[in-house]
């Protein structure tokens, strides 16, 4: 009759117990960002942000002006928003949330400035010799420029323009040549400065 090994058994069925319980144990869920708030100037662009977890997310957002591209991955990874400008005059406010597989969640709350609104409209400029120029901003950086003699349009061109760099790009029949013009505000008044140095200045209509 053979002996039973009763401290063999003991061993396996130890093991056994040990695998099972492992694998029935609970994986914490781990998440950080490396944002948690983001402050935008009122132009359009793309910021980008770090996520830094065990499993599995997805990123939404609360808002229609942030697109972003990579909208779920796996443990650590990278994403990147995008942004409209701001055409309101006001600033506004957007959530990111990040949330795992298991629901665990976190927010990264943006704020965009609004544009500085002095300079959209028309300007008017009137020459000694009679004839008038009006410069028409409007809020998607783009505008229209008129020189006007005896009432009779001579020309007639599109541009867009930089609040940061204060800088027009008016363009001309050919689409490769554009003239950069230096704009200022002056009080009520908008100065601007021609390639060459000269100065014309333009009275809000």
């Amino acid at each position: 009759m053979k002996k039973i090994n009763f401290i063999k058994i003991g061993t396996v069925v130890l093991v056994v117990f040990t695998v099972i319980f492992s694998s029935c144990k609970k994986i914490v869920e781990t998440l950080d960002l490396s944002l948690y708030e983001q402050n935008l100037e009122y132009q359009s662009g793309e910021f980008s942000f770090e996520i830094k977890s065990n499993t599995s997310w997805t990123v939404t957002t609360n808002q229609d002006w942030l697109t972003v591209i990579n909208k779920s991955n796996k443990n650590d990874g990278k994403v990147i928003v995008n942004y409209k400008t701001n055409i309101v005059p006001a600033d506004r406010n957007a959530n990111i949330i990040v949330t795992t597989e298991g629901g665990l969640q976190h927010i990264l709350s943006v704020k965009q400035k609004k544009q500085d609104n002095r300079l959209l409209g028309a300007w008017k400029y009137q020459s000694p010799q009679g004839w008038y120029c009006v410069i028409t901003f409007n809020p998607n950086m783009n505008g229209n420029w008129k020189v006007v003699d005896n009432y009779t349009i001579s020309e007639n061109k599109n541009f867009s323009y930089d609040y940061n760099l204060n800088t027009i790009k008016l363009s001309f029949v050919n689409p490769q040549k554009r003239e950069k013009l230096q704009y200022k505000l002056v009080g009520q008044k908008l100065q601007i400065t021609k390639e060459d140095g000269y100065i014309c200045t333009y009275i809000k209509q």
